[in-house]
């Protein structure tokens, strides 16, 4: 029996068994090496908290189960959530052979002077700097969420 090992991309390294069988050299895939680790055909496993794949038998990885990962908490996609006073939403795209899952703005809001949240638009009044403001509003700007203040 002789061993061999061949690169699947930068990610995953095949590991296939190589036997005798009736004059006849034959490989079989025996598992995959994914980030220093070895997983057996059909097993799957986690490459990070929200990601989760399985070593195919001939060879190949397939993400089996996929999520945002915001502070450990995982997000299926199409989710939405709050954080910090915004709504935001998991979304997950193709790009070639890989799968990416981003986290984008749905919903932009900041918080006044007193920690209440404000969504883009609503006019509230606040204290910035120890002035007292009666007309404030959350803008977006790009992706920077700021507050605005008239008197």
């Amino acid at each position: 029996m002789v061993s061999g090992v061949f690169m699947l991309g930068v990610f995953a390294v095949v590991f296939i068994k190589f036997d005798v069988l009736n004059g006849y050299v034959v490989g079989t895939v025996v598992g995959c090496y994914v980030d220093e680790k070895f997983y057996k055909t059909g097993e799957t496993f986690k490459v990070s908290n929200c990601l989760k794949y399985k070593c195919n038998n001939d060879g190949t990885i397939t993400l089996v189960e996929g999520a945002c990962d915001v502070n450990g908490v995982c997000y299926k996609t199409g989710t939405q959530f709050e954080n910090s006073c915004s709504t935001y939403s998991c979304s997950m795209k193709k790009e070639n052979e890989n799968t990416l899952f981003s986290v984008d703005l749905a919903v932009a809001g900041c918080h006044d002077a007193n920690g209440k949240c404000h969504k883009t638009g609503e006019v509230f009044p606040s204290v910035m700097y120890g002035v007292q403001y009666k007309k404030c509003s959350c803008i977006l700007e790009g992706k920077v969420i700021s507050i605005t203040c008239s008197r």
